[in-house]
């Protein structure tokens, strides 16, 4: 009868452990994330774009999205000075870069905006971003935000966009 009470008490604290693990699992389970795939990489407006980019430069250039200024943009030094922290600047993104194929050299940066700047603050950084892209002879295209563009459209900005820097580095 000993024995079997012996058996008894492990058996019963096996059961408790057991039963809690059991429990634990199932409420691990619930806190648990489930994933699901996104439909796209881009949202819906942005989508629009890239496919009137791409349609508008005949499919020539590679277009990538979301890349920082830091990527596209390095400060140069001047003389025996060595060349300033890009700083804030950096971490500003574009919205599109449209780059040669083979090479990946950026031809073209696209930044699709709400219009002008409100804060004084915005105002700064937008005239920053703006000479930065002038000083390193890289078009900045900006787009308008819109639910929709139009290849056509597109392709007269980057037009637009390419003439002003053949005249800038011809002058």
């Amino acid at each position: 009868m000993a024995i079997v009470s012996q058996y008894g008490a492990l058996i019963l604290v096996a059961a408790v452990i057991g039963g809690a693990l059991l429990l634990a699992r199932l409420l691990l389970r619930e806190n648990q994330v489930r994933y699901e795939r996104r439909a796209s990489l881009l949202p819906a407006d942005r989508a629009s774009c890239f496919h009137a980019l791409r349609e508008a430069t005949g499919g020539k250039l590679a277009i990538h999205w979301a890349v920082s200024v830091g990527q596209l943009l390095s400060p140069r030094a001047e003389g025996k000075r060595p060349a300033p922290p890009i700083g804030r600047l950096g971490s500003i993104g574009v919205d599109f870069v449209l780059c040669d194929s083979g090479s990946l050299e950026p031809r073209l940066a696209v930044l699709l905006h709400d219009g002008e700047p409100t804060t004084p603050e915005a105002v700064r950084r937008h005239q920053q971003l703006v000479e930065a892209f002038a000083s390193a002879q890289l078009p900045l295209v900006l787009l308008p935000r819109a639910d929709e563009y139009s290849a056509d459209e597109v392709h007269h900005a980057i037009e637009t966009a390419s003439h002003a820097k053949a005249k800038a580095k011809a002058a």
